[in-house]
């Protein structure tokens, strides 16, 4: 008797069909009948066990029933289906085809093919079976939905958008991953009003709404509307506390805020949060070496801050008895990658790499000392330090504040930016350099040349900001705009990336108009390549720098160019970068010590341009040769640094 007919048949399809798989489970188990052995119960054995995650058994049983009928498609399809949630990708794209064979108008073939072929990034052929998957049933919403995520990947945003609307005519289930990636491809394209459209009437529908929240967060972010973008990242946070990437968003985004008193509170919940996920630590066998392995860890081995810092400082490492290692979670490399790269030969992409991967790799390295280069930045990798791949791992130069993990032993600051006032603030110990917390490579912008104070020729004089405008919030602002009307004919000049985009132009000239000063006051500028951002310097006469989040990188590049900087001291790591950088050029009389004195030192250096230009001869003289720009010393120093710690590591860990 075939199991089919079998008084136990009905109960069990009547308890799967209420998802009751363990009782169902156990009635098949009891079985005992050998003739009811046929594949059909074999089948749906299989199934229950691949419904209760069992998914070693489920296998053996799928197995099992093919054996017993080798055309049973259920049976091959179950299996097929099961090696693709283990990511047997190619396993199961073998079973599949095999069934297309005898089964060439299954659009569900097709479409489980397009799937496979999604995820090995093979998009071509991904997107010729969701095509065949819609041709063949043109209601499968599915379908077209994963068609347009093909699309999106590709690039292709017309067509993706023209897909995902139909899909959306067919979500007859309400789902809103759709109108999720509809509203990405709109942000993508900075239509934000699209995005915004899109992104709230997900909101309304089934599904995950806490990658919905991080999108507003990061649409508001875009559009320089933090305390909302941070409003939305704590919704997403509050549904999914274990997503990495968006809490990081959240913390970064939140330094922005001009009152961010509960950064260490968030950063500790994070680091709290996410490291009781590891639940094994390493332990390590130090050997008493003098060459010491150091890995870097970053997304940004690129034309970015982090590139600038390294691309001198790497060769000189080379004989500080240092062995470095890169590990760089980048898609596209460009000529800093490349000139990186050149340094050393231990380089690995580890973009396509999950965390366990990665930190089996710097293990398997034998790195003992890890320095992350990304913080909570964008694409960051800060989970693998949670890991605690190395014996000894530090944050340095790209996240100036706490990570919040414990894991991470050093930040690496200076006597300004990390004051012993301010080491409450971080979970990681505070390693000092003598001067300055990084060093601005210079090879790559040698040639380019300071000038005179340009007020000599305009008559008027120029302030000036290249920062992200994120920065630039209200209080800024309005402390601009004072110093603005108290400096007869002064026009301020500000250059950024964001300015490609009419949304930030019209929110800045907004913002300034709120405090009386007119857009012809005003110079807003698009970014340029590096270089002709640099020269650009030539025109102003004065940086004001911004706060809480002083300008880093921006204010190193000034001062290259001999721009002064007037900076307000703060109390956070991110908010004493100015007045790091101005105590090493012995330009102390700018720094300011609150919003009054920020204003009438800015008044009172504008009055009176020989002044401005004996200044600026300073800086000539000076700012290049001074320890901002010394990456010999640096080097030096850093390596030290390094050395020292492993030197203590050694000290506390063998007997």
């Amino acid at each position: 008797m075939s199991f089919q007919k079998s008084k136990s048949y009905i109960e069990i399809i009547n308890l799967i069909n209420k998802s009751e798989f363990i009782q169902a489970k156990s009635i098949l188990e009891a079985t005992t009948d050998q003739s009811l052995r046929d594949f059909l119960f074999f089948s749906i054995l299989g199934y229950v066990n691949d419904s209760l995650l069992e998914y070693e058994q489920a296998e053996i049983n799928f197995l099992k029933s093919i054996k017993l009928n080798n055309d049973f498609f259920d049976a091959k399809f179950s299996l097929a289906a099961l090696y693709y949630k283990q990511k047997k990708l190619s396993e199961s794209e073998v079973i599949f085809l095999e069934l297309i064979e005898k089964n060439k108008n299954n659009f569900n073939l097709y479409y489980n093919l397009g799937l496979i072929k999604f995820d090995k990034k093979d998009y071509q052929f991904s997107i010729e079976f969701f095509q065949k998957a819609c041709s063949l049933n043109d209601k499968f919403y599915y379908a077209f939905h994963h068609l347009g995520k093909t699309y999106e990947k590709l690039k292709k945003y017309d067509l993706a958008i023209n897909t995902y609307k139909k899909a959306i005519l067919l979500n007859v289930e309400g789902f809103n991953a759709t109108h999720n990636n509809l509203g990405n491809i709109y942000l993508t394209l900075k239509n934000y009003d699209l995005a915004n459209k899109y992104f709230i009437q997900a909101l309304e529908l089934n599904g995950d709404k806490s990658l919905i929240y991080n999108n507003l967060g990061i649409l508001y972010s875009d559009i320089g509307e933090v305390e909302k973008s941070v409003y939305y990242f704590e919704k997403a946070i509050s549904l999914n506390k274990n997503n990495n990437y968006i809490y990081s968003r959240f913390l970064a985004t939140s330094l922005y805020i001009d009152n961010n008193d509960d950064y260490r509170k968030n950063s500790l919940a994070y680091g709290n949060n996410f490291s009781l996920n590891i639940k094994t630590q390493n332990k390590f066998s130090p050997s008493n070496k003098e060459i010491i392995n150091v890995g870097f860890l970053s997304s940004n081995f690129r034309q970015h801050p982090v590139g600038y810092y390294l691309l001198d400082l790497l060769p000189l490492l080379k004989s500080k008895e240092l062995n470095c290692f890169f590990y760089s979670n980048l898609d596209e490399e460009d000529s800093y990658t490349q000139k990186l790269k050149s340094n050393f030969y231990n380089w690995n992409n580890i973009s396509n790499l999950d965390d366990g991967q990665v930190s089996d790799i710097i293990k398997r390295d034998n790195i003992n000392i890890l320095i992350d280069m990304s913080g909570h930045t964008g694409d960051n990798r800060l989970p693998v330090m949670i890991y605690k791949c190395a014996p000894i791992q530090i944050s340095w130069a790209d996240y100036l504040a706490s990570t919040g993990l414990k894991e991470i032993d050093y930040i690496i600051g200076d006597p300004f930016v990390t004051p012993d006032s301010i080491s409450n603030q971080f979970i990681e110990k505070i390693w000092r350099l003598k001067n300055i917390w990084c060093c601005l490579s210079t090879s790559d912008i040698i040639n380019l040349k300071p000038s005179d104070t340009p007020a000599f020729n305009s008559s008027f004089i120029t302030f000036g900001s290249f920062n992200n405008l994120n920065k630039i919030n209200h209080k800024v602002i309005e402390t601009w705009s004072s110093i603005l009307k108290q400096v007869p004919n002064s026009k301020l000049y500000l250059k950024s990336h964001q300015f490609r985009e009419v949304v930030h132009i019209n929110r800045i000239t907004d913002l300034f108009k709120k405090f009386n000063v007119s857009q012809d006051r005003l110079i807003l500028e698009r970014d340029s390549v590096r270089e002709e951002s640099l020269k650009c310097y030539n025109k102003v006469d004065i940086a004001l720098d911004t706060f809480p989040y002083n300008g880093g990188t921006t204010s190193f590049e000034l001062s290259w160019m001999c721009v002064p900087l007037l900076t307000l001291k703060g109390n956070t790591f991110i908010s004493k970068c100015g007045e790091s950088i101005n105590n090493n050029i012995n330009m102390e009389s700018w720094i300011c010590d609150n919003y009054d004195d920020y204003i009438k030192k800015a008044v009172k250096f504008a009055s009176n341009i020989d002044e401005l230009q004996k200044t600026r001869t300073f800086l000539i003289s000076n700012s290049r040769n001074s320890t901002l720009f010394d990456m010999r010393n640096f080097s030096l120093e850093f390596s030290q640094a390094l050395h020292q710690m492993w030197k203590d590591y050694l000290k506390n860990n063998i007997n």
